[in-house]
């Protein structure tokens, strides 16, 4: 039986972490024995405890508090295989590569979930600003010194858009030869609306509301501000509706604040960190997710396998999803206005919503299902 070995440093639990449940189901299925290290949160770790996955072994962040100690625990395991999850742009660091190397591991591989940060496809040496051309470039110098590494200790770098793995090749020198991209994928079986979901009843909302709903970090990079200052723009002439806001983090008490301020807290509910999310997304009739950066967003993709009309924004893989006005809407980041008002034709347009819906379905079932994706995530 082979080993693998992966090692994440997630700070929360969402699409990345997702991403790597189902790869770990998908990997015991081909009778491998799994182990998992979380550097940061032991996140992972407690899902997979709850969900009584076998063949799993969790070590904590406690087993590996250095380069040392994290260097004993791998020569212990022995792996076949390493695979680092990066669901941050800074979440590794660059010599914990050089560590399977040195007890012999022949394949190591890195799955890819974020897009590079906007400052370092702006760094110009035409910045007024020299404390921040200094700054950019030496980030930006950083960054590529770390893609050398990754280009001459790593096996493949995987990516979950097509777009991101262009990126990092153009920007900071990954090789194409050393990069791969596998979209992430959805269960579509799990995800379809359903008129009678509990969601309305189980909330308090009115019949005669409709439901937008955002799953989402909480977190700035997701842009949930400016969905709340779109809301409070519909809401001068439209509040038959109700946002549901599923996710937790770091920003949620000031949301909730910001909320009151907007006098909007009656048309928003914040339900935390929700497991059963077919259940929040076959009761809704718009999805919104307003993000400022994002890799291949594994929330858009449930909410589009359940026939619901999606408004997101144009970054990161998220134009490798939305064909826009066909299966989904985007916009440009902080744009409130345009979001408000897509936001509202849709709340308004019963026809189009489901004609969208449907789209968006249909392209998931034939694009983005998930035992495809698992297979050829598993091939490289």
């Amino acid at each position: 039986m082979k080993k693998i070995f992966f090692i994440t440093k997630s700070k929360g639990f969402g699409g990345a972490e997702i991403h790597t449940i189902n790869l770990i189901r998908e990997l015991n299925k081909n009778n491998f024995k799994i182990s998992i290290l979380c550097l940061a949160q032991d996140q992972i770790n407690k899902f997979t405890e709850e969900e009584k996955i076998n063949n799993i072994e969790i070590h904590n962040k406690k087993t590996s508090q250095n380069i040392i100690s994290l260097f004993y625990l791998l020569k212990k395991n022995r792996p076949d295989i390493v695979i680092f999850i990066k669901s941050g742009f800074y979440a590794l660091r660059w010599w914990i590569y050089i560590i399977p190397h040195l007890i012999g591991v022949k394949k190591i591989f890195t799955i890819e979930h974020d897009q590079l940060p906007s400052f370092i496809k702006e760094a110009s040496l035409c910045d007024k600003n020299r404390s921040s051309i200094i700054k950019k470039f030496g980030w930006l110098g950083r960054e590529r010194f770390k893609a050398q590494v990754q280009n001459l200790l790593v096996t493949k770098s995987i990516f979950v858009s097509n777009s991101i793995k262009l990126d990092y090749i153009s920007y900071l020198g990954l090789s194409p030869a050393k990069v791969e991209s596998v979209n992430n994928g959805v269960n579509t079986e799990n995800f379809n609306y359903n008129n009678s979901s509990p969601l309305r009843a189980k909330l308090n909302i009115p019949v005669d509301n409709k439901i937008i709903t955002c799953v989402s970090r909480i977190t700035k990079n997701k842009g949930l501000d400016i969905l709340l200052d779109a809301i409070a723009l519909i809401a001068i002439n439209n509040s038959n509706f109700r946002l549901v806001i599923v996710g937790d983090g770091p920003e949620k008490i000031s949301l909730e604040k910001y909320t009151n301020h907007l006098k909007i807290a009656h048309l928003v509910n914040f339900v935390g960190f929700q497991k059963d999310i077919p259940s929040f997304l076959n009761g809704s009739d718009v999805f919104v997710l307003p993000s400022l950066n994002e890799g291949m967003p594994l929330a858009l993709l449930e909410a589009m396998a359940s026939n619901i009309a999606c408004i997101t924004t144009n970054v990161g893989g998220i134009p490798d999803v939305i064909e826009n006005g066909i299966n989904g809407y985007m916009v440009t980041p902080s744009d409130r206005d345009k979001l408000a008002a897509l936001i509202f034709d849709l709340l308004t347009n019963d026809v189009k919503r489901k004609l969208i819906g449907d789209n968006a379905r249909q392209h998931i079932k034939s694009n983005f299902e998930l035992n495809l994706k698992m297979k050829d995530l598993i091939n490289i």
